[in-house]
């Protein structure tokens, strides 16, 4: 009787015990995953600040190339199966962001599906707001 209640003591324990195991193998092995503004700001850094030729998301690797026009450094990169484009913002337009380009500023504009949604500058993130159309 004993060494039953032994053996259902250390099945249950064993059980707990993988539980747990299995709980903190999957925290560690998975990563949260990144906000859209984080990852913005991931691409910016290495594509703008670090100059880095190829930006790193997780496991993706986005290939930093040039205009042909402009010579603006630019990357497209997914986000949640959304194709998002950065590049530099060009400093000899008329806007804030440019003012900013020409005072040497790192400044990259963000475009999906041919709309500007986003713009990093500093470190920091401004989402376009969509304009919303009263019938």
């Amino acid at each position: 009787m004993e060494s039953a209640l032994f053996f259902d003591f250390v099945l249950v324990c064993v059980g707990i015990g993988s539980i747990l195991h299995e709980c903190r193998n999957r925290q560690y092995n998975s990563r949260m995953k990144a906000s859209f503004e984080e990852t913005l700001i991931a691409v910016w850094r290495q594509g703008l600040v670090d100059e880095t030729d190829v930006v790193r998301l997780g496991s993706e690797r986005c290939v930093v190339t040039r205009s042909k026009a402009k010579m603006l450094r630019q990357v497209i990169f997914d986000v949640d199966r959304n194709m998002i484009m950065g590049i530099e913002q060009n400093p000899k337009t008329k806007s804030r962001w440019a003012q900013l380009a020409r005072s040497g500023k790192k400044v990259m504009q963000f475009i999906q599906d041919g709309r500007y949604v986003a713009v990093a500058a500093d470190g920091k993130v401004t989402l376009y707001r969509k304009k919303r159309y009263e019938r």
